[in-house]
């Protein structure tokens, strides 16, 4: 009996020491705690916010936000990196860190790689408060692409255990979630190299889709394109959904930046770009900052692909092509969102909806980021196809009406005329029959 009490003694001065260890970083220590009630949408959709860490998230516009997540590179012994967590709890909101999956090779729960991997995971969402726990699958899936279906059975364990042993330190349930690429890593039907399924039923709470992603395609011919193609978006969430993935566990990331691919050869608009070991190793991210530059340029002289549902400018000698988004694209995508019922989008990044000279206006008519913009068209995402999409059908349904009233009032207009300048047909010497005239027959009575 007193050795079971001294082991509960042991195990709740472990818990404490456990909780003390990790000093609240923010002023008041309210800010270091879950918040209770998130305000969240009536759909209970998602709005996540990713941070490069390049502005003040204290000027954000924290009404549409219902999760911050910061870099993986943010330590919270750095003020000005712990302090994105103050704001965000301040705000009533969850607070999310980014941790890479970079085990490699054959994976073993059990083994003390694994191990110290979860350990320091649930340290550092200890230490961040988190609420929310992202797991970056990518860097796993590029290294380890031969990896096989114990493996992918076995980090669904491992993630698992990450959850549990949060729950058994601090009594909280952080959620994991997952940056996944824009198609399964594998295929479907591939059993025997592949267990997906594993892995979205039993690892990971949420999917977050990585919008660039999408052009990193081996053995494919490289060439500038949208950051997300609308068809392989299609593509690429109906494949998950085989994998036992519901589309109200998948977070679309939406990229409010552009790219500028360095092109070796331009024909017909198509940018061929040079390719060592991927095709993204040629291209630059651009900032709000550097897209607006020169804003009227890029507006006036930007074309739209029909095909990947995007704007691109290509300048004049040929050697660069530039994608980016508009309010228009980026409609698509939130719509796409919206119809498909996923649990909500994941803008990439916040960073490039603020500005230097107001973070929550729009500066001039040019500038499609902003705050405003994303609040806008994530509520006109929301109103029913017919009303701003079926610009085609509106057309037709003009150009039929145009051609009934046209073919009407051609018809009517004829008939006047023809009845004023065609006279009725008269009775043979009608004019004469008021004469004392001999009746002409033109017969020969001979036949």
């Amino acid at each position: 009996m007193i050795f079971v009490q001294s082991l509960g003694c042991v195990a709740f001065l472990m818990l404490y020491f456990a909780l003390e260890a990790h000093t609240c970083p923010c002023q008041r220590k309210s800010d270091c705690e879950h918040p209770q009630t998130v305000p969240i949408y009536e759909d209970k959709k998602e709005v996540y916010v990713f941070s490069r860490g390049a502005s003040n998230v204290q000027t954000w516009s924290w009404n549409t936000i219902t999760a911050l997540v910061v870099p993986e590179e943010f330590s919270v012994n750095n003020e000005s990196h712990s302090s994105a967590m103050c704001v965000t709890h301040r705000n009533k909101r969850k607070l999310a860190i980014t941790v890479s999956m970079n085990l490699s090779g054959e994976i073993d729960s059990v083994s003390n790689e694994s191990k110290s991997w979860i350990d320091f995971v649930v340290s550092k969402q200890q230490s961040w408060y988190a609420d929310i726990v992202v797991v970056n699958l990518m860097p796993y899936f590029k290294s380890d692409v031969n990896s096989t279906k114990k493996d992918h059975q076995e980090m669904a364990i491992i993630l698992k255990r990450v959850g549990t042993k949060i729950k058994e330190l601090s009594n909280y349930s952080a959620e994991i979630n997952c940056i996944i690429p824009w198609k399964p890593p594998c295929s479907e039907e591939d059993d025997d190299h592949c267990d997906f399924s594993t892995l979205s039923t039993d690892g990971c709470e949420k999917y977050i889709i990585n919008p660039d992603s999408f052009t990193d395609v081996a053995g494919v011919k490289c060439r500038a394109k949208a950051t997300i193609p609308l068809a392989k978006l299609l593509y690429g969430i109906s494949e998950y959904v085989s994998h036992h993935i519901s589309y109200s566990s998948i977070i679309l990331g939406i990229p409010w930046h552009g790219y500028d691919y360095l092109c070796t050869d331009i024909e017909n608009d198509v940018c061929i770009i040079g390719k060592t070991n991927n095709c993204n190793v040629n291209r630059k991210m651009m900032s709000l900052a550097d897209l607006m530059s020169d804003p009227r340029k890029l507006m006036d002289e930007a074309k739209y692909s029909a095909i990947y549902a995007a704007p691109f400018y290509t300048n004049k000698n040929g050697s660069h092509q530039i994608w980016f988004e508009n309010k228009l694209s980026l409609l698509g995508k939130y719509r796409v969102a919206h119809e498909m019922d996923l649990k909500g989008v994941a803008v990439m990044y916040g960073d490039d909806l603020s500005t230097k000279t107001s973070p929550n206006a729009l500066v001039n008519d040019e500038e499609v980021w902003s705050w405003l913009t994303h609040e806008i068209i994530l509520s006109v995402s929301k109103e029913p196809i017919r009303a701003d999409f079926h610009v085609a059908d509106t057309v037709a349904a003009v150009a039929v009406s145009c051609l009934l009233v046209g073919t009407f009032l051609g018809t009517l207009f004829t008939c006047l005329a023809l009845k004023k300048r065609v006279k009725k047909p008269r009775q043979p010497f009608a004019r004469d029959g008021g004469a004392n005239v001999d009746e002409f027959l033109d017969e020969d009575p001979t036949l």
